[in-house]
Formats: structure tokens, C-alpha cells, sequence
């Protein structure tokens, strides 16, 4: 049988050339645009690889991965991604992320971590292994352990939300989100919103 995979990035015509390369290797089941819509294709269509942008709106790949995982999709995850941040390719592996790739390397690369994690592996590229490595082997950044609940507040903090608005949004009341945001600054060690904003798209949380 072969492998059902599911394409997601911002770009159409960069999601059109993912297409074209795994159709060779794959079932292609489709391809997302948003972090959104790939949570609803990927719960929808059950795909066996996801193959996905980190920088992407509505959702980060990588929050998108996170909101699968608690819903039990156990499709594996590729991140194709521009960013060279060993700490980001560490938090997407430490995340549960099988791969991790640089769109440049896009291509014959990409075939070989479809490979890779089709039969229980994990790929990163060979560009940040070394880097990768010593990053995993330190201790988790706070973004890291932030949960699904406080990320969710710090994207849309960073996205210039109103607290009623994230409140609406979320259906918490604007005192949780207050909570939160105060939890936030004291974890981060942040003095200020802009501070929270840096953070978030530093960690491409949200985008630049």
C-alpha cells in the first residue's frame, strides 16, 4: 500500500512543487494553506505523512502538530522549513516531529526522509545535525514548556488580540486570559507585550 501524505505550506505554488515531488513516492491527499486547515485535512483525511511549512498563518506547523497530537493523530510530521534554528528543528523533534528539512535541500532529500520516517526513523537534515544535537542535549527553553493553553494566548497576544477578543476566541473569561498573559511575562521573563511579541516570533510562533 502505498504512503498517504498530506502537503501544507502558506505558499500555493511552493505546496503545488511538494505535490508534484511526492506524487512519485506517495499517495498525495491533498495540501493545506493554514495551520488550520491543516488540523481539519489532517483529522479528515488521516494521512500517514504530513509533510508541513513551521511558518505558517492561523497556526504554526508546529502548534498545528501539537493540536494533532491530543487528538490522536499519529501521522508522522516533516517539517520542510527556510529557518536554519537549531532550536526550533530541536523543539519540532523534541515535539514529535520525524523530520526536518531545509526547503533548499527540497527534492531527492525530501524522498529520502519520506523514507526515512515511513519506516520508523527519524531525518534531519545533515546541515544542522551536528548543531541539532547539542542543542537537544541542553536543557528545554521555557517556550518549550509552555502549554498548549499559554501558546495559544501568546500567539494571539503577539497578533495584537485585545483581551476580550482572545477571551471571545478562546471561551475563557478575560480574567483567565489575564492569568495567562501574567503567567507568560513571569516565565519568559518578560517586562513588557513587545517582549512577549519578540519572543513569539522569535520561536515562529507567529510570523515576522
Amino acid at each position: 500500500m502505498r504512503t498517504r501524505i498530506l502537503v501544507a505550506d502558506d505558499h500555493s505554488m511552493v505546496a503545488d512543487g511538494l505535490g508534484r515531488i511526492v506524487a512519485d513516492v506517495a499517495d498525495l491527499l491533498g495540501a493545506a494553506h493554514d495551520g488550520r486547515e491543516l488540523v481539519e485535512a489532517a483529522t479528515r483525511l488521516k494521512p500517514d505523512v504530513i509533510v508541513t511549512d513551521v511558518e505558517m498563518p492561523e497556526l504554526s506547523g508546529i502548534d498545528a502538530m501539537r493540536h494533532l497530537r491530543m487528538v490522536g493523530c499519529t501521522a508522522r510530521f516533516i517539517f520542510l522549513t527556510m529557518h536554519r534554528s537549531p532550536e526550533l528543528a530541536a523543539e519540532a523533534l523534541r515535539l514529535g516531529a520525524s523530520g526536518y528539512l531545509l526547503k533548499e535541500d527540497a527534492g531527492e532529500e525530501l524522498l529520502v526522509a519520506i523514507k526515512a520516517v515511513v519506516g520508523g526513523r527519524t531525518y534531519l537534515t545533515p546541515r544542522l545535525t551536528a548543531h541539532v544535537l547539542r542543542q537537544m542535549a541542553a536543557p528545554p527553553d521555557a517556550v518549550s514548556t509552555l502549554s498548549d493553553r499559554q501558546r495559544q494566548v501568546l500567539r494571539l497576544v503577539a497578533l495584537g488580540k485585545r483581551m476580550k477578543e482572545i477571551a471571545s476566541e478562546l471561551d475563557i473569561s478575560v480574567r483567565t486570559v489575564e492569568g495567562h498573559k501574567a503567567q507568560l511575562m513571569d516565565r519568559l521573563g518578560c517586562e513588557s507585550t513587545a517582549d512577549l511579541v519578540r519572543i513569539a516570533i522569535k520561536q515562529h510562533i507567529v510570523p515576522q
